[in-house]
């Protein structure tokens, strides 16, 4: 048997393969962007009162389009077809690195300017859009509550949402086409303070945005101590795309994942907002007067109280974790100048306040927060 040189071997690393495996072995999550409150002093101080970011110093909103690189082979003919909505294009290009003239595009179809032979490979380095429009009927399910058949992600293990990021207009037919004041809106739910009724026949146009596949892993001992990339304070570590460009104070939601807990706090005002980024459900709330069932979640982790507002309340509750981005490590690995899936460090996203505690106690290593 001959003995193969290596130093001959042409071996070369296919960063599709890679992000291929985050695919299979990743979980749907949504990533929202942080963005620096205009409340912020001279001296970096946020405003404890400010509506937006609540004291955080950190507004937050989701993302809406990402770069990507596709490659694919022509079909014969003048049209090529990326696997996301085309936003815009960076470039378009062949095998040989000679770009390829294109007239237009439209979602994820590239009108080429000439035909191109089925046996040709070409590669699109673009923007993708990841705004989806919506257009139909909405169910009103009380409360102020509008709930939206928008589609995100279906499998034998659950259903993937995205998040309304638009909305263009709320009509309820049933009232003579009135037009619907809109308070506020997430995932595929709309608050409002107009007049409906349950049978109300209700018009939507919207926008909004489907989960990015990510892969999620946590942080042992042994590696924190021996990798030098790893942030000692990092709960758990992210490997994305390389094109994923994420900055510190992001926040990374698991749809997957749900956690039960048990906190208490001090009811004020209409609302009350909850320790959680993104709360899925409310199990109960309890007073001194006894269990409220009327109280909804709005805006992903407020209580929206129905008829009686507790002063002092106790809630158990479901929520998605959620992870605040430490880090976001330069990335040093461009071999043959290929963009590899880089790895971002995180915290385990907290927001308690004066107004929300946990219990503490002997074998709880959570802190109990005085009013």
């Amino acid at each position: 048997m001959p003995k193969i040189q290596m130093e001959k071997a042409n071996i070369r690393q296919n960063v599709k393969l890679y992000e291929d495996a985050l695919k299979r072995h990743g979980q749907y999550m949504m990533w929202h962007r942080s963005l620096v409150c205009y409340c912020i002093d001279d001296m970096g101080r946020a405003d404890p009162k400010c509506r937006e970011c609540y004291g955080r110093g950190f507004d937050y909103e989701p993302v809406n389009s990402i770069r990507r690189v596709d490659e694919g082979m022509g079909n014969g003919s003048n049209i090529i077809l990326t696997k996301g909505n085309i936003k815009s294009i960076n470039r378009l290009f062949g095998s040989n690195n000679q770009n390829i003239d294109y007239e237009n595009f439209a979602q994820n179809a590239i009108s080429l300017t000439l035909i191109m032979k089925s046996s040709k490979y070409w590669y699109c380095d673009y923007i993708e859009n990841l705004k989806v429009s919506f257009t139909g009927s909405g169910t009103y399910e009380g409360r102020g509550i509008i709930r939206v058949p928008i589609v995100g992600y279906s499998t034998i293990y659950g259903n993937f949402i995205g998040k309304i990021v638009e909305i263009t207009s709320v009509i309820n037919k049933t009232k003579n086409n009135e037009k619907m004041n809109v308070v506020s809106f997430w995932e595929n739910l709309i608050l409002t303070d107009s007049n409906v009724d349950l049978t109300d026949e209700i018009d939507i146009i919207c926008k909004y945005v489907k989960p990015l596949k990510m892969l999620i892993s946590g942080i042992s001992q042994k590696k924190k101590y021996e990798a030098s990339y790893v942030t000692p304070e990092a709960d758990a570590q992210l490997t994305v795309p390389g094109f994923y460009y994420m900055g510190t104070g992001d926040i990374i939601t698991q749809l997957k994942a749900e956690q039960r807990t048990s906190i208490v706090g001090k009811g004020s005002g209409s609302f009350h907002i909850l320790p959680f980024f993104h709360v899925k459900s409310i199990i109960s709330i309890k007073d001194e007067i006894g269990y409220i069932t009327d109280a909804s979640i709005v805006r992903n982790n407020e209580i929206k109280w129905g008829s009686r507002i507790p002063d002092n309340f106790s809630i158990t509750l479901t929520y998605n974790p959620s992870y605040t981005v430490m880090q976001d490590l330069p990335q040093m690995r461009y071999a043959e100048e290929k963009v590899f899936p880089r790895k971002v460090m995180l915290k385990q996203f907290d927001m308690l306040s004066r107004g929300n505690k946990r219990p503490s106690g002997r074998f709880l290593n959570q802190g109990d927060l005085i009013y």
